[in-house]
């Protein structure tokens, strides 16, 4: 076998701090990720980094539906809370997890100082770079595509039944702490109320989910105007089980809605202009208990301790000991999230090449992006009872609650929201005829300028 020489490597084009470059010609540690790599029904563009690329640390701390991820360039480099990347969507910093994964044309990693340079300190850590994509010349062409995915949990402990636990402890206490014939009882399941054999995780957890991705895309133009329009859909269900008796929806669920419009209009032979608008809507709904400790209670909670809820219909639980994680997710209320988010941005580049000099141009950006955040929690804490026993009738015996409680749901409900405005411009020449001016008396250095304002408030 002859290994056979390529040279298209080197002649494909690197988004760069300062506009782009051919792959041969940078100098920097400077990575691309091919978009097709990355492309899944997942919720965030963040979870698909996790090894795409050397030198890219990525962590996702939570399964729930919705979660991104927290990931570094080359480790944490900065101290304090600033220690992500720089996030750059078309030149202005936004959140990556913003940007549905289908509208990107290019992403670039800049790593290490020399690339990052330009950035100053807020490049310490890294800058990711991404482009929207845009029209081609032509007939409009559509675009559909459609996927779904499975979701289920990497691993779930085996947990010990009644009869082992029993018989453990007893071993452990070195005494007959649970007698024969309670083993015997909690083995055949003759009365699952006062001799419980509870599978937690089982009950909590769904073995597996669905999530499904569509996406619909329009793009086209001719010289003068050039278009891309797309909307996508996410939904994703998680992995809690839910109490289908309720009159209201306790289910872990995630939806999300994209929309973009990119449009470049030739105004002049000499002057375009570029405006993209996109928004995108999530909501979500939760249980109305703590979440984050569900999984908790479920790993410490013993098998035997208490029902999953009582025969009559009354919910088990022990008091303000220990909690039964079954009335924490199902039997707490719901809360319901929101966030709207609409980005805008207009870009003007004017070239002066056949009035000054070949290769000058100007570049004058305006943004403005706004965020809102709705969240309606609707919260009751049950009340609970354990059983002492039974009566000669054969009902249970219940003494005072061990959890007064409430039957009404609450009501909380809170918005906020954040906006930003930014102004900018810079010219620069071409890279070959800045070679040429360095060797003239009246040199024309690239500058840039820019105004950044932010805004946010809470109701």
């Amino acid at each position: 076998m002859n290994l056979v020489p390529s040279s298209n490597d080197i002649d494909d084009v690197v988004v760069v701090g300062y506009g782009r470059q051919k792959k041969g010609s940078v100098i920097g540690a400077i990575s691309t990720v091919a978009i097709n790599d990355i492309k899944a029904p997942v919720a965030k563009t963040s979870n698909n980094l996790a090894g795409q690329l050397a030198g890219v640390v990525s962590v996702q701390r939570s399964g729930e539906p919705g979660a991104g991820s927290t990931f570094w360039i080359r480790g944490i480099n900065t101290f304090g809370e600033a220690k992500s990347p720089l996030i750059l969507v078309d030149g202005i910093e936004r959140d990556l997890d913003l940007v549905n994964v289908d509208d990107i044309k290019e992403m670039s990693i800049l790593k290490d100082a020399s690339a990052t340079a330009i950035y100053g300190v807020r490049g310490a850590n890294g800058v990711v770079m991404i482009t929207a994509r845009d029209g081609e010349v032509g007939k409009p062409r559509v675009s559909l595509s459609v996927e779904g995915g499975l979701v289920s949990p990497t691993k779930v402990p085996s947990m010990l039944n009644s009869v082992q636990f029993a018989n453990m402890y007893n071993q452990a206490a070195g005494r007959k702490y649970y007698d024969d014939d309670v083993i015997e009882r909690y083995r055949n399941g003759s009365d699952p109320d006062l001799y419980p054999n509870v599978d937690w995780l089982g009950e909590l957890y769904k073995n597996h989910s669905w999530n499904e991705k569509v996406n619909l895309s329009v793009s086209g133009g001719g010289d003068i105007a050039k278009y891309y329009i797309s909307g996508s859909f996410y939904n994703e269900d998680g992995l809690f089980a839910v109490d289908n008796m309720k009159n209201y929806d306790t289910s872990l669920a995630y939806q999300r809605y994209n929309f973009r419009s990119n449009v470049d209009v030739q105004i002049f032979p000499h002057t375009k202009l570029n405006i993209n608008l996109e928004t995108s809507f999530e909501r979500k709904n939760e249980p109305g208990g703590d979440t984050k400790k569900v999984w908790e209670y479920a790993l410490s909670t013993a098998p035997n301790a208490f029902p999953l809820f009582y025969s009559d219909g009354s919910l088990a639980g022990p008091g303000s000991n220990q909690v039964n994680p079954y009335n924490e997710l199902t039997q707490s209320g719901y809360k319901e999230k929101s966030w709207n988010t609409a980005t805008s941005t207009v870009n003007l580049v004017q070239d002066f090449g056949s009035w000054i000099t070949p290769g000058l141009t100007a570049n004058v950006k305006v943004a403005f992006d706004a965020q809102n955040h709705q969240s309606l929690e609707r919260t009751k804490q049950p009340p609970q009872h354990m059983a002492l026993g039974r009566d000669d009738d054969g009902n249970l015996i219940f003494g005072e609650p061990t959890v007064v409680g409430q039957e009404t749901l609450t009501y909380k409900e809170y918005a906020s929201g954040q906006r930003s405005f930014y102004v900018g411009g810079r010219h620069q020449l071409r890279p070959h005829v800045r070679q040429a001016y360095r060797r003239s008396p009246f040199p024309l250095p690239a500058v840039a300028e820019e105004l950044h304002r932010h805004e946010e408030y809470a109701e």
